[in-house]
């Protein structure tokens, strides 16, 4: 039961691990403020971030979500957790012969479960997120444009190991030199799983360049 609830709780920072700096130039600092969606089918949950991009190469994120697991068990089993990510662009697209940027996510989480009434507890658990990803920003103008990414990641939990493979696409849109607002699908698979989710978010860069 509990290693099910894992599972898609994961997923939730799985998804958050693609953090604002993928949607920052290099040199670029800011910082972005995240909410998001998903769903399985068993499962849903919802997540607020918020996090900083150092030069848009390395980003520390705070994650608070909820999800909520149904059709198990007579009563519905709730799980918050906490999470806090790193993420560290090892290559970025910036140059014609850099084609995709590659990233690297490091992330730990806190989980605790209980009924969804909250009459009692169930337990809780403590978990270790490794991840890669592969990303490309395309600009339709000098405003709008996409990001798509590619990602890996490899769930250390205390019952078992998990790997899950997930994709995103987001929407980027420069409002102005100090805001760039993202919103986006995405979908995450495991061997059997499969979650989609939703995410919008704001970046605030303070020197508006």
């Amino acid at each position: 039961m509990k290693s099910k609830i894992i599972l898609v709780v994961l997923f939730i920072l799985v998804h958050q691990a693609v953090s604002q700096g993928l949607y920052l130039d290099r040199g670029k600092s800011g910082a972005g403020g995240f909410a998001g969606y998903s769903a399985s089918k068993n499962d849903i949950s919802m997540v607020a971030s918020v996090g900083y991009s150092l030069s848009g190469m390395v980003d520390l994120q705070y994650s608070y979500g909820r999800t909520i697991t149904e059709r198990i068990y007579p009563h519905d089993i709730a799980g918050n957790l906490q999470s806090v990510n790193l993420a560290v662009q090892l290559s970025k697209q910036d140059t014609l012969k850099k084609l995709v940027s590659i990233g690297i996510n490091l992330g730990c989480s806190w989980v605790e479960f209980k009924d969804r009434g909250f009459s009692y507890d169930m337990g809780s658990s403590n978990n270790l997120l490794l991840g890669i990803n592969l990303s490309k920003k395309l600009m339709f103008n000098s405003r709008i444009g996409i990001v798509w990414s590619l990602n890996y990641s490899y769930a250390f939990t205390s019952h078992s190991g998990i790997s899950s493979y997930g994709i995103q696409v987001a929407i980027i849109n420069k409002g102005s030199k100090k805001l760039t607002m993202v919103a986006g699908p995405s979908i995450s698979a495991t061997v059997d799983q499969v979650t989609f989710g939703l995410s919008v978010g704001v970046i605030y860069i303070p020197s508006g360049e």
